[in-house]
């Protein structure tokens, strides 16, 4: 049902903005008579849990402000994570560069096409090799 769906929405691997419409969409079809500080709670309780993380220390009264919040963590854990990999950096090790699973005989791996999508699991980043998820 309708009313289930909407309990049941999770951002999963939408982006926050999708997430936000898809659950405006389904707060309109099944109103339920919620304050805004309750519906705030759900939407937030829907994001993914590294933006929940950020947000739960927070007073929220409106759906609004989760939402702007919710964009603003997102945009302080792309920072972070931007960070972590810079000092990391590249050292002056002659195997710079060369993760578990790159060639050690000068080939290098083909890694066109592999674009760092941002989902939450394990992906191939240029000159970062295989990150574990955000």
């Amino acid at each position: 049902t309708l009313f289930r769906r909407f309990q049941n929405l999770r951002q999963k691997d939408l982006s926050i903005e999708e997430y936000t419409n898809e659950f405006y969409k389904l707060s309109i079809r099944v109103e339920q008579g919620e304050s805004e500080e309750k519906k705030a709670t759900r939407y937030i309780n829907g994001l993914s849990y590294t933006i929940q993380d950020e947000l739960s220390m927070l007073r929220i009264h409106s759906l609004d402000d989760a939402y702007q919040l919710a964009l603003k963590a997102k945009e302080k854990n792309k920072r972070s994570n931007f960070r972590r990999g810079v000092k990391r950096g590249p050292s002056s090790s002659p195997m710079r560069g060369r993760g578990r699973f790159e060639s050690t005989k000068g080939e290098s791996s083909n890694t066109e096409g592999h674009e760092d999508s941002g989902q939450s699991h394990g992906n191939y980043q240029r000159g970062r090799g295989f990150q574990r998820g955000r």
